[in-house]
């Protein structure tokens, strides 16, 4: 009997989805995140917990404030996302993965503040996607790296989050 496990998150429609690590591992259910105020809150009370997967969060909590800002003029699109981006740096308990996707999604922004509304959403869209799509790439590199290092009947023993729910689906330390 072969489980998957369930998606740590997805996007869909414009809606970021969380598994709500709370419900675990009595039921499986997803937070709805329409706007980068549910990231936030999301962040902050343990829905997802996790540096890799707060990094992802946040990027799509820039994306989510992208979509809100982008008929904006680009001085006050600019100054909305930069505050958004300062709220979710603030909700995620010192997060370095967090700060670091953030700061590519804002170098995005900056970069594209003058392209029509679609094509800004877009650009984002995919920044984010990219950097969802790094964490599971790293997580999967350090599993394949980690693996030489062990000899046969190993023990081990990990500390803090590491497994697929606390990244965007793979896991580090239990790649």
């Amino acid at each position: 009997m072969d489980k998957k496990l369930p998606e740590t998150l997805y996007w869909d429609k414009d809606t970021l989805f969380l598994l709500d690590q709370t419900a675990l591992p009595n039921k499986v259910a997803y937070k709805k995140c329409k706007t980068y105020n549910d990231v936030i809150n999301a962040l902050e009370n343990g829905t997802v917990y996790g540096a890799s997967v707060f990094g992802v969060c946040g990027a799509y909590g820039v994306l989510l404030a992208g979509i809100k800002a982008s008929t904006l003029s680009p001085i006050l699109k600019s100054s909305f996302i930069k505050k958004a981006i300062t709220e979710l740096i603030n909700a995620g308990h010192g997060s370095i993965n967090l700060k670091r996707a953030c700061d590519k999604m804002l170098a995005v922004v900056e970069s594209t503040l003058n392209l029509n509304p679609e094509n800004f959403i877009l650009k984002l869209k995919d920044a984010a996607k990219e950097i969802y799509d790094l964490d599971l790439e790293a997580g999967v590199q350090m599993g394949e790296l980690g693996i030489r290092l062990l000899k046969k009947d190993s023990v081990i023993m990990t500390h803090g989050s590491a497994g697929s729910f606390a990244c965007a689906g793979y896991g580090t330390a239990l790649g």
